[in-house]
């Protein structure tokens, strides 16, 4: 398997992200914890990919279950919202459940985006339960550079 590359955390925003998935992982798993903006209730968050590939940004998203018409996506600064719900089926009659992990409901991730995009560039894709959006760096990302001097 391939091993992530990681990038030094040195923002409030990094900082942030790392407390919510620490928080997640320790709480997530018993229901106290539940992730709102506005009136809407996230009640579980869809597992994700966020990469650089030639030149562009690519998020990839498990969705199971839903239809490309469930899927909502915004931009707003540099975040990428996802939302959308999955409606839990109607019980069939005559059938005992003795388990259930599928999930239901509500869902909201908020992805805080690391690189300048082309907003006006953005394409997505949503094939076999997976959403794949695809976002170009904008040309002033692309160029930078970091020099680094070195001293004697």
């Amino acid at each position: 398997m391939k091993q992530l590359q990681k990038r030094p955390r040195n923002t409030i925003q990094d900082i942030q992200e790392e407390l919510n998935r620490l928080m997640e992982e320790t709480f997530g798993e018993f229901g106290q914890f539940e992730q709102r903006i506005g009136s809407q209730i996230g009640t579980w968050k869809p597992a994700i990919e966020l990469f650089e590939k030639d030149g562009n940004l690519l998020l990839r998203a498990e969705l199971p279950g839903l239809e490309k018409d469930d899927i909502n996506i915004e931009i707003s600064n540099n975040s990428l919202i996802l939302s959308g719900d999955i409606k839990e089926k109607e019980e069939e009659k005559g059938q005992n459940y003795y388990k259930s992990e599928l999930r239901y409901g509500k869902f909201l991730r908020n992805i805080n985006l690391p690189l300048d995009i082309n907003k006006e560039k953005i394409k997505a894709s949503f094939k076999n339960g997976i959403l794949t959006i695809d976002m170009p760096k904008t040309e002033e990302e692309k160029q930078k550079k970091l020099k680094i001097k070195i001293e004697s």
